[in-house]
């Protein structure tokens, strides 16, 4: 008989869009992991637009009471994908329920609490310097006198450009990866090895989730072209 599972899904306001870590990757990453691992069946899925730093989750503590309820285990993509809150991540850690990050395949979460500790801070902490560098971002705009919109939608534009742009540069690279028949996570590893920048550059490395986001980018742009 197999594991009852469950998949939770949270996308951020913020970056709900493409440029962030968007539901599709969410999706597909859980999917890699139940291929390889399945002795899991999932039950129900659930999926929030909420920010997370946010205590309050109606979709995740529907997951968590399913999960109690029927002694399933819960799946997430990423740790901050349940939460950016340190005091939330620890008192999952500290309940009966069983829950896995498939970014962290081999790494159990109540065996290996610490670890995940770490990352919880980890993860408060990339929010706080988030918030802190889109608000330098903001005052920068507004003090050469541009007339920012709503949640500033003109640095929104502005980096929606750059990510297409650096997407119709990897077209060639991607269509050569699909026509040898490599996998998302070759393809990264092929990249990674021929040292080809991502668009964040600066020492980051290719994965198969970056490559898969590349891959849904450029397809949107083949779409909207040829419409």
């Amino acid at each position: 008989m197999k594991i009852p599972a469950v998949e939770y899904h949270r996308v951020s306001r913020e970056r709900q869009s493409e440029e962030g870590y968007g539901l599709d990757a969410s999706k597909a990453d859980i999917h890699s992991f139940l291929m390889s691992h399945d002795k899991y069946e999932v039950h129900k899925v659930f999926v929030e637009v909420e920010c997370g730093d946010r205590n309050n989750r109606p979709e995740l503590a529907k997951a968590l009471n399913y999960c109690k309820r029927h002694k399933a285990v819960l799946l997430v993509a990423k740790l901050d994908r349940l939460s950016r809150r340190v005091s939330m991540i620890s008192t999952l850690l500290e309940s009966n329920i069983q829950f896995w990050v498939v970014a962290y395949p081999t790494i159990n979460p109540k065996e290996n609490p610490f670890f995940f500790q770490m990352l919880a801070i980890a993860a408060e902490l990339e929010l706080k310097h988030l918030r802190e560098r889109t608000k330098a971002g903001l005052a920068v705009a507004k003090s050469k006198g541009v007339v920012l919109g709503c949640n500033g939608k003109v640095l929104a534009e502005k980096n929606k450009k750059a990510a297409d742009d650096f997407a119709l540069h990897m077209s060639p690279e991607l269509l050569k990866a699909k026509a040898e028949g490599l996998s998302l996570r070759a393809t990264a590893e092929n990249w990674n090895y021929r040292h080809i920048p991502t668009a964040r550059g600066n020492g980051c490395q290719w994965d198969a989730t970056t490559v898969y986001h590349l891959s849904k980018r450029i397809e949107r742009i083949s779409n909207n072209q040829t419409v």
